[in-house]
């Protein structure tokens, strides 16, 4: 017996995520869906009741869960994970996680459908390469990462980095240990300022393209971003690169 379960996971989030609503959508076109989404705050007994209880006449369910392996509460990730494996249902369920799972979490549904979405080595290379000095060879790896990627997806990934940074101290954070250690270290040579200054950037940069205030292009932001944090800058005027310790306030 096929399970109905479908994992879309990866360390592309974009592309999985992109992948989730495509699927999605193609469902909908095909047959009258009812759709429920789960995402953070839930528990088994939700759970449930989406899954037993009686669904519309005129339509069929499909239940989407977000971050399940990921929830503050590991006792109720677990129950759930261990209701959802006993197969005791036929709607489809399509589980989102905004990392790659582990080959034991994916050994939790053993005959699901797991759909697999990897960045390219190119990108780890370039948000590694951010680091005070290092403009020249995160210039280049940036320039390389544009060349595949959408200026929006290279701006998430930069935030999401951000974000894990921020949060590295919390020992519930859903990454390995191995990745927990090198954003130590990565975190140990920005600095809090420059994290911090970083964030708020972002921050400005993210609300300004979405009221279409930005001056420069998400690319070009995203340039003068590396070039201020390896401890240069430029002027998007002249383009002339020139050295910022005092021009960067941090």
């Amino acid at each position: 017996m096929n399970s109905p379960i479908t994992i879309f996971h990866g360390d592309d989030p974009v592309a999985s995520r992109q992948a989730l609503r495509e699927t999605l959508e193609a469902e909908e076109k095909r047959r009258q869906l009812e759709v429920i989404r789960f995402d953070r705050n839930f528990d088994l007994t939700d759970i449930i009741q989406a899954v037993e209880a009686p669904a519309m006449l005129i339509n069929e369910r499909l239940i989407i869960i977000e971050r399940l392996f990921s929830l503050r509460s590991n006792q109720n990730g677990m129950a759930i994970q261990k209701y959802l494996a006993a197969q005791k249902f036929s709607e489809p369920v399509y589980l989102w996680e905004e990392n790659q799972l582990q080959q034991k979490q994916l050994a939790v549904f053993p005959r699901a459908t797991i759909k697999l979405f990897k960045l390219p080595v190119v990108v780890f290379k370039w948000l590694d390469s951010i680091l005070p000095g290092n403009e020249p060879e995160s210039a280049r790896l940036l320039t390389e990462c544009l060349k595949t990627e959408a200026a929006e997806k290279v701006f998430f990934l930069l935030a999401r980095q951000v974000r894990l940074l921020l949060t590295l101290d919390d020992e519930k954070l859903p990454i390995p240990q191995w990745q927990r250690q090198k954003l130590g270290q990565q975190r140990q040579r920005w600095g809090w300022s420059r994290i911090i200054w970083l964030h708020r950037r972002l921050t400005e940069i993210d609300e300004a393209t979405k009221t279409g205030q930005n001056i420069l292009t998400l690319k070009d932001e995203l340039v003068r971003l590396v070039a201020q944090l390896t401890g240069y800058t430029f002027t998007a005027k002249t383009d002339t690169i020139f050295s910022s310790q005092a021009a960067l306030v941090l």
